[in-house]
This record gives C-alpha cells, structure tokens and sequence, in this order.
C-alpha cells in the first residue's frame, strides 16, 4: 500500500530553503488530519520561536513553543500528525534516533529533508510510523 502526503509546495518550499540555510537541524511540527488509513494531509508547517536545543545533529523545541503548537491544533480542530526535520549536509535516511523518536512522541508522520549546501539542493521524505517505504509526496492542486 502506498501512503501519500497532501501539502501545499509552497509550504515545503519554505521548509527547504530554511533547511538549506542553516549549518544546524531545523524541525517543523505537522498540523493536519488523516483523511483516510492511508492518506494524510498537512495544512500547516509550524515552526518554534526558539528550540531548547539546536545542533548540526539535533533540534529539540522549548516547551514554550509545544505548548502553543498544541493551542494551535486544538484552536484549528487540528492534530500534529507529525513532523519534519533537516539533516544539515547528509542524507535524508532516518537514523535509529528518529525512528526512536518518533515512536516515543506518537506522531504519525516523520519528514526528514537531506541537505547539499554545496550543490544548493534538497531531499525530502515522509514516512508512516509502521511503514519502511517512504509515502508518495502529492502537492495541493495536482
């Protein structure tokens, strides 16, 4: 079965050149729902105000910045269906830690967006929590 995530090209976008930007991890949270057992949609990529911890390997967000994703969510009638993440100079390939992760925080969907700085490109992927392929990228509109 082939898992598709819905989103708007400009959100990723966005997400790419902040990644591409910066020598650290930059994350996003996922605000969206699940249409269907296979399908999930994002209408919001959001992003913290400041991260308790921000390296070349790591971002972890201020529980300032959760607490107001969740009032976000729940003003929307949202959930965080997941979240996306930057691999400064490496490949977007989820690494045992993120895989951990994600498990750990419950979310449905893991993004990781590889950067080349030196090339000025990037590679994004989006994975289910219980699937090893990666999902089909559809954007708004298409």
């Amino acid at each position: 079965m082939v898992h598709k995530i819905r989103l708007k090209k400009a959100d990723l976008a966005y997400f790419r050149r902040l990644a591409l930007d910066s020598e650290k991890e930059i994350e996003a949270y996922l605000l969206g729902s699940e249409p269907s057992t296979n399908s999930f949609k994002v209408d919001e990529f959001l992003y913290p105000k400041e991260y308790a911890i921000q390296k070349t390997n790591c971002a972890q967000w201020s529980d300032d910045d959760v607490d107001e994703a969740n009032k976000r969510a729940k003003q929307l009638n949202k959930k965080i269906i997941g979240s996306i993440h930057s691999h400064p100079s490496y490949h977007p390939i989820m690494s045992p830690t993120d895989y951990k992760e994600h498990k750990k925080v419950g979310h449905r969907v893991l993004g990781i967006c590889g950067t080349n700085p030196k090339d000025r490109k990037t590679v994004p992927y989006f994975w289910i929590a219980d699937s090893a392929l990666p999902c089909k990228i559809v954007y708004e509109g298409d």
